[in-house]
């Protein structure tokens, strides 16, 4: 048992065939000094169960807590933790995969940088006739994690507990744990995490852990943005920071934000009211100031908009394109007099703003993108790929079409927009 480095919470709640799925991949890691805990959530399903205890009895470093009853999957990792022994502490879920250098990636960064806290990337996947697709995915770097003076800095960081590989004892002196709720129930936690690391690092040369969507477990009707407003409360009465406008923007930041989604992923109308007016209860009391526009737009129609004129409006199923046009005014303004404006970036976030530009009759000069391919080629909204090196030496406006480009760009003597300024998220 000294051998133990890494100790692994896992809840469990009748998933089955997903289960063996994840087990694999776990005890095929490189890196085999950790502990596994299962906590079973009183499963009735025969599969899920029978699973748990074959591998049970085949490794010696794995352990199951058999719950009497149905507790929720916050609750049920704060009983496995508990039993933890390990030296630094990982919560991953029952049907994700992991490849198989996850843990020795994430045991040799964290103790390389002397952290509380390294995070990892990811790539969320389905399965469709037996064939596995992969879509979005979320690479760490030194921006989202560690700049902390952000307003919006918490969105950067997903609220998932299984990518933070956390110091045991870190967590266990800051009473860092999940909240027993249906939804939402890591948000404290993985707020919580960020917040207080003295030292945070990452690995992001490649995903490292492959989550699983389109589940029956993860419908909508379990869904409730009013808990995510429970957990940020919590938030606020334990946060210890001198600077407590920007701890509001954080948790403002948040509350927009991921509540937005939430409110998407709510099929019950009562709940999305309710968080609706708790917000708008939220914004009354708080004077919060954004450099972000939409955050500012938003936080003001919610303050004087009923729930019913809000929906009517289209604010809970917004879009980027959508976004750009509630913001159209001030970004109109800011660009105004420009005899050259260039665009930087020709991903998702990029082709949206072409196709605002071109419905808004804003001329581009160029647009152009670090790779450089197809140089002197015509996008799909009418503009030529120009090269970055002629936009640099151009003196024109350059618009950075998403966070990460503006970061780069701002380094040198450049004038510059932010586009996601103009953005919710």
């Amino acid at each position: 048992m000294n051998q133990i480095k890494v100790s692994i919470i896992m809840p469990v709640y009748n998933t089955g065939v997903y289960l063996e799925e994840a087990l694999k991949t776990i005890f095929s890691q490189k890196f085999q000094s950790f502990e596994l805990i299962c906590v079973d959530d009183f499963s009735d399903d025969y599969l899920t169960k029978s699973i748990l205890q074959s591998y049970n009895n085949k490794n010696e470093n794995m352990k199951v807590i058999w719950l009497e009853r149905n507790t929720g999957a916050g609750k049920a990792r704060n009983i496995g933790f508990a039993k933890a022994i390990g030296e630094y502490t990982i919560f991953l879920d029952a049907d994700d995969l992991f490849a198989e250098d996850f843990l020795e990636k994430m045991y040799q960064s964290i103790v390389m940088n002397h952290a509380d806290v390294c995070m990892c990337g990811y790539e969320e996947f389905y399965i469709n006739n037996n064939k596995k697709y992969f879509k979005n995915s979320y690479m760490p770097d030194d921006y989202k994690v560690n700049f902390d003076n952000r307003e919006d800095w918490l969105l950067d960081i997903p609220m998932s507990a299984w990518n933070k590989l956390c110091k045991t004892q870190f967590l266990k002196e800051n009473k860092i744990f999940f909240q027993s709720l249906d939804s939402c129930n890591d948000v404290f936690f993985s707020c919580m995490v960020m917040i207080n690391a003295k030292k945070r690092c990452f690995v992001n040369d490649k995903p490292l852990i492959f989550y699983r969507t389109n589940l029956k477990t993860q419908i909508s009707s379990r869904r409730n943005p009013v808990n995510l407003y429970t957990a940020v409360m919590l938030m606020e009465n334990v946060i210890k920071n001198e600077d407590k406008n920007l701890v509001i923007q954080w948790l403002t930041s948040l509350l927009l934000g991921h509540g937005i989604i939430e409110m998407q992923n709510c099929c019950n109308e009562l709940y999305n009211q309710q968080f609706y007016y708790k917000l708008k209860a939220f914004f009354r009391e708080h004077i919060v100031y954004f450099q972000n526009i939409m955050f500012s737009i938003y936080m003001q129609n919610i303050k004087e908009l009923s729930y019913e004129n809000w929906k009517r409006m289209g604010f809970n199923n917004i879009d980027l394109f959508n976004q750009l046009h509630f913001t159209a005014e001030v970004l109109i303004k800011r660009i105004s007099g420009e005899k050259r404006i260039f665009l930087w970036g020709l991903g998702y976030r990029g082709n949206i703003f072409q196709k605002f530009c071109k419905e808004q009759q804003i001329t581009l000069y160029g647009v152009t993108d670090i790779k450089n391919h197809d140089i002197g080629s015509i996008t799909d909204y009418g503009n030529r790929i120009v090269r970055t090196e002629y936009v640099l030496q151009s003196d024109g406006l350059i618009i950075a079409a998403n966070r990460t480009i503006y970061e780069y760009l701002k380094k040198r003597n450049l004038r510059l927009l932010d586009l996601s300024e103009f953005y919710l998220f």
